[in-house]
């Protein structure tokens, strides 16, 4: 009995650096604390480089249930 850990890549890490601009970055994640001087270094991480978690719960309902819904609001990623 296992189900995926997070919705998974939608796009790779240079595709999402290539196609998300900062302006864009920075409205997906306007309610989440980051360091703002890092956007442009930070767009791999942007949710539009993600699948939609919605539909990858969909796809493993036989798998989980789900209890609480978690958001975000704290993004940090070294160097």
């Amino acid at each position: 009995m296992s189900c995926s850990h997070g919705a998974g890549r939608q796009l790779s890490r240079s595709d999402a650096r290539r196609s998300i601009g900062v302006r864009q970055f920075e409205r997906q994640l306007r309610s989440v604390r980051y360091d703002h001087r890092r956007s442009l270094a930070l767009r791999d991480e942007a949710p539009e480089a993600y699948k939609n978690i919605e539909s990858v719960l969909r796809a493993q309902k036989e798998l989980v249930k789900i209890t609480r819904r978690l958001r975000p609001v704290l993004s940090y990623k070294g160097r």
